[in-house]
C-alpha cells in the first residue's frame, strides 16, 4: 500500500499526516493543488517537493522491497526534524516582527540560520552584460534582485533570432528556446535575496542589437502577484559598455539643509568577461530652467561582481535645479564615457 506522509501549514510547516493514496477522500483535493502548484523545486532529499504554498510531500511505499523499514523510519525522521525546524523558524519570525521587523524570513538549515528582511524598493530583474568581444562573442546574465519577497516567477527574454545562443539556467530556473525567444519560469523553497544569477547566455557571432525583457510575473510565497516589478533591459554593442537608467531627481531636508537625490540604475555591459568593470565614476550635474549648472558632485563607485549596480547620488545646489544630467566616466581622469548622459527632471510636490 502507498502513503502520502503531508506536512502543511499557513505560515510555516507544523504538522504531519499519513494520507491513505486509495482513500479518495483522503488525496483527491491533495491530487488537484499538486497540478495548480506546477512550480516547484526538489529538494536533495529523495521523493520530496517542496511546492510554492509550503506543501511538502513525500510518497512511502510499505510494499516496495527496494525502501526497508530503516529507510522508512528515516524518512520520517527527516520530515519531523523539517517541521522542527519549521516551528523554530516561526517563533524566530514572530520574535523580529516583535521588534519591528515585519515579513522577515528565517531559514534554518544544517544548524546554520538565515534572516532575509524585505527591502523597500520594488523588484528587480536585469539582463546585464552584452559587450560585444573582439572574437565576436558576448555573454548575457540575467540577475533577479528579489528583495526578500519575490519566491518565483516568470520572464521572457527575447533577441535577433540569428544569433547563436547557448543558454545555461540556473537550478532554480527552467526554460523554453526558442526562435529568437527564451521564456523562463524560476522558482525558490523560500524568499530571494539581492542579485541571484537565473540564467546565462552565451553568444557568438554577435550583431548589435537589443536584448529585451518583457512579461516579467513574480510572485510571493503565498503565490499572490507582486504588483510593483521593475526590468532593466541591455543591448548588444561593440561601443558601449554600460547600461544605465535614471529615475526622478528629488529634494532632501531631512539633515537640514537642501540635498537633491537622483536614484542611478547601471549594468556593466562587460560583466562575465575579463574586461569585467571593477569601479567607474558618476557626476551628477544640476541645472536651472536655462541651462545654467548650479551644482556639481563627482562621486567614485566600486562595482559589484554581478555587474548590477543601485546607486543614489547626491549634490546640492545654489538654488532650486530644474533637472539633472548623469555622466559614466570610466574614473575621474581619463573620463572616458560609458555610455551617453542621462537626464532627469526635478519631481514636483
Amino acid at each position: 500500500m502507498y502513503y502520502l506522509l503531508l506536512v502543511y501549514s499557513i505560515c510555516c510547516m507544523s504538522n504531519v499526516e499519513i494520507l491513505d493514496c486509495f482513500d479518495l477522500t483522503q488525496t483527491c483535493d491533495l491530487c488537484i493543488n499538486a497540478v495548480k502548484f506546477s512550480g516547484c523545486l526538489k529538494l536533495a532529499l529523495p521523493r520530496i517537493v517542496i511546492i510554492a504554498c509550503h506543501i511538502v510531500v513525500c510518497m512511502i511505499s510499505s510494499n516496495n522491497e527496494n525502501v526497508t523499514e530503516e529507510q522508512k523510519q528515516n524518512a520520517v525522521n527527516d520530515m519531523t526534524a523539517l517541521t522542527e525546524n519549521a516551528e523554530k523558524e516561526a517563533a524566530a519570525e514572530l520574535l523580529l516582527e516583535s521588534k519591528g521587523f515585519t515579513d522577515a524570513v528565517v531559514s534554518i538549515t544544517d544548524g546554520s540560520v538565515d534572516v532575509v528582511l524585505p527591502s523597500d524598493r520594488a523588484p528587480k530583474l536585469w539582463a546585464v552584460g552584452g559587450a560585444i568581444q573582439p572574437d565576436g562573442s558576448a555573454v548575457v546574465s540575467v540577475v533577479l534582485q528579489g528583495r526578500g519577497i519575490v519566491c518565483g516567477g516568470s520572464f521572457t527574454l527575447t533577441y535577433d533570432q540569428s544569433l547563436s545562443v547557448q543558454a545555461e539556467p540556473s537550478g532554480t530556473c527552467q526554460i523554453n528556446a526558442e526562435p529568437g525567444k527564451l521564456r523562463a519560469s524560476f522558482a525558490s523553497a523560500t524568499p530571494v535575496a539581492d542579485q541571484v544569477s537565473l540564467l546565462k547566455l552565451t553568444i557568438q557571432n554577435a550583431v548589435p542589437g537589443a536584448i529585451d525583457l518583457s512579461n516579467a510575473i513574480f510572485r510571493d510565497d503565498s503565490g499572490s502577484r507582486i504588483a510593483a516589478a521593475d526590468v532593466r533591459p541591455t543591448t548588444l554593442s561593440y561601443t558601449t559598455s554600460a547600461a544605465a537608467f535614471a529615475g526622478t531627481l528629488r529634494a532632501d531636508t531631512s539633515a537640514g539643509q537642501t540635498q537633491y537625490l537622483l536614484d542611478v540604475d547601471v549594468s556593466d555591459m562587460r560583466a562575465g568577461t575579463p574586461e569585467a568593470r571593477t569601479e567607474f565614476t558618476c557626476l551628477l550635474a544640476l541645472y536651472d530652467s536655462d541651462g545654467l549648472m548650479e551644482g556639481l558632485s563627482v562621486q567614485k563607485i566600486a562595482a559589484s561582481d554581478t555587474g548590477v549596480n543601485e546607486l543614489t547620488l547626491t549634490a546640492s545646489a545654489s538654488k532650486t535645479p530644474a533637472y539633472a544630467k548623469v555622466f559614466l566616466l570610466s574614473d575621474a581622469s581619463a573620463g572616458l564615457p560609458l555610455c551617453g548622459a542621462l537626464q532627469a527632471a526635478l519631481e514636483h510636490r
